[in-house]
């Protein structure tokens, strides 16, 4: 068995798993089929690192190893066989019945076709590790209820000088008691003749080694040359952007399987930003009047500066700024009313007095008493005509009408009064605010022009203004609630400030389009543009073809597997 050894060792130490993987199935069967290919060539792509069939689990490549081929008696003592018996469900054989072999020489078995011969053949062949095992043990399809019965049968072998017994099932393991028993038969062993002519045979296992290089690695060679073959790696559809000194010409024609996806997409990148500037280059190139071009565009960009300034002036009169400060006018109102009311239960003390004096309108109407007493210089004395009903007072009414008039002194509604006039005036104020854009007709097309749906966030954007000042008009007067004030939307705003900086840039692109050295900067800068713009349309096909370039490098370095020499070599030297 030493050719064995040395095929092993060779398939082991010298061979890549999947190759290893190649030489088991052929020591298991001589013709590998469809299948043993297609497996073998998932293997060898995988191991290069090429996607196989997508939702297909690749097969993990078994290696040759001792386990697969038929081992020698370390004493050097054969085994022999002495007898198969106890055969059970294998085909139509009679159960009970023992066939016995000479420990030497040869036993001949004869009988008429059908009797039975090839079947204790197959059992053999199975149990002893045949070098071809494409003939299954099957139980005897006219008996339907054994069917699923596993075939077995019992072998007597002399190992060591001492007769064993050695079970053997299908489908599990070959007895290793058995692994060294060698079987030869027509379809186990491979004939051919010598210079001289004469008939020899070939020692186990060389066939394998010479069926690699006669029969696997061609095979596989001719299907990935196919692939190859049918592989379209061509750059033609991008001739023309390699064409000029632009960044994009520079990495087409450096473009190599190493090319990742994330340069070739960064390079055929193309945004918004990009195109309006290309836009702003290609007018100002071709511009015959680059000077009243240029006043042109700073006066329509003013009347836009115009637009956001109304815009955001809007938004500013009921921000949360506002909300905040009105928030606080209103509390400053509810504690000086508070420290007023306090103030006036004291001026009343047991109920002495009208109900409500010290209230509000009492004190407008001693106010206004006081204005009259000063106008016409009415003093508050003992004797004196009251100032309103015009009844002399009495020493009790002008002390009360002396304390009535420290009390309106007091802080609290001096407080109280300015605090209400404070109130008064910035609500009033806030209730007649104009809430409205008024842009002008032509403005309005142009910004709707630019973006449609614009005219619509404009009525959308001064109804929540609306909203948001009725909310801060209801909270000072009633809810007094000044949390989650309703939302305003400023997105309308990006429009035209966006169109703003545009004609800004193009202003001053135009101002500098006037100086040849910029004028040339200008326009390998809009080169620069147009090929990234081109490249961005065609950036799947980019990406395909670079896929392509991966896949043909990939399958390139397959076929460096598949030579043939190295094996044959192999094949020669053993």
């Amino acid at each position: 068995m030493a050719l064995l050894d040395d095929i092993l060792v060779w398939a082991t130490d010298e061979l890549k798993p999947w190759q290893s993987d190649a030489v088991r199935r052929l020591f298991q069967s001589i013709e590998l089929s469809d299948v043993d290919f297609h497996e073998l060539m998932q293997m060898l792509k995988a191991s290069k690192g090429l996607q196989v069939d997508e939702g297909i689990p690749v097969p993990v490549p078994v290696p040759l190893s001792v386990a697969h081929l038929p081992t020698t008696n370390p004493l050097g003592r054969p085994v022999v066989l002495q007898a198969l018996h106890t055969l059970t469900n294998v085909n139509r054989l009679a159960e009970g019945q023992r066939l016995t072999f000479l420990p030497s020489g040869i036993t001949v078995i004869y009988g008429d076709n059908g009797s039975g011969k090839s079947g204790y053949s197959r059992v053999v062949k199975s149990a002893c590790r045949a070098r071809v095992k494409d003939e299954p043990v099957l139980p005897n399809a006219r008996m339907h209820e054994l069917l699923h019965e596993t075939p077995q049968a019992t072998f007597v072998a002399m190992k060591d000088g001492v007769s064993v017994d050695v079970l053997w099932r299908d489908g599990q393991p070959a007895p290793k008691e058995l692994a060294s028993v060698a079987i030869l038969d027509t379809r186990c062993a491979r004939a051919y003749t010598d210079q001289e002519g004469e008939l020899i045979f070939a020692p186990w296992g060389l066939d394998v080694v010479e069926n690699m290089a006669r029969v696997v690695f061609p095979r596989l060679d001719r299907e990935l040359k196919a692939e190859l073959d049918a592989l379209a790696v061509s750059d033609a559809a991008f001739a023309d952007l390699k064409v000029g000194d632009t960044a994009v010409a520079r990495f087409l024609i450096t473009l190599s399987p190493r090319t990742t996806d994330e340069a070739a997409i960064l390079t055929a990148t193309f945004v918004e930003g990009d195109r309006e500037r290309l836009d702003v280059l290609t007018a100002a190139l071709v511009e015959k009047s680059p000077l009243e071009k240029a006043k042109a565009i700073r006066e329509e960009a003013l009347r836009l500066t115009g637009v956001v300034d109304v815009l955001t002036g809007l938004a500013a009169l009921v921000s949360e700024a506002e909300v905040f400060r009105f928030a606080e006018i209103d509390l400053a109102l509810t504690v000086a009313v508070a420290s007023e009311e306090l103030a006036a239960t004291q001026l009343r003390g047991n109920n002495e007095l009208l109900d409500g004096t010290g209230a509000e309108v009492w004190r407008r109407l001693f106010s206004a008493a006081q204005e009259f007493i000063v106008a016409h210089d009415h003093p508050i004395e003992p004797g004196r005509p009251c100032p309103l009903c015009q009844t002399p007072l009495s020493d009790v009414a002008a002390g009360r009408l002396e304390r009535f008039a420290a009390y309106v002194a007091k802080e609290a509604s001096t407080r109280a009064y300015a605090q209400r006039l404070v109130h008064q005036s910035n609500f009033e104020a806030l209730r007649d605010l104009e809430l409205r854009a008024q842009i002008d007709r032509t403005t309005l097309e142009h910004l709707e022009a630019q973006e449609a749906g614009w005219t619509e966030k404009l009525n959308r954007f001064e109804l929540e203004l609306q909203a948001r000042r009725a909310w801060m008009i209801n909270a000072g007067s009633t809810s007094h609630d000044w949390v989650s004030p309703p939302a305003i939307h400023l997105a309308l705003l990006d429009l035209p400030h966006r169109l703003v900086e545009l004609l800004k840039q193009s202003a001053a692109t135009l101002d500098a389009v006037r100086e040849p050295s910029t004028r040339e900067a200008m326009q390998k800068e809009a080169a620069e543009l147009k090929a990234r713009q081109a490249l961005a349309l065609r950036r799947d096909a980019l990406l395909q073809l670079l896929a392509a370039m991966r896949t043909r490098q990939l399958l390139t370095a397959c076929l460096v597997d598949v030579k043939t020499k190295p094996v044959s070599d192999k094949a020669g030297l053993l």
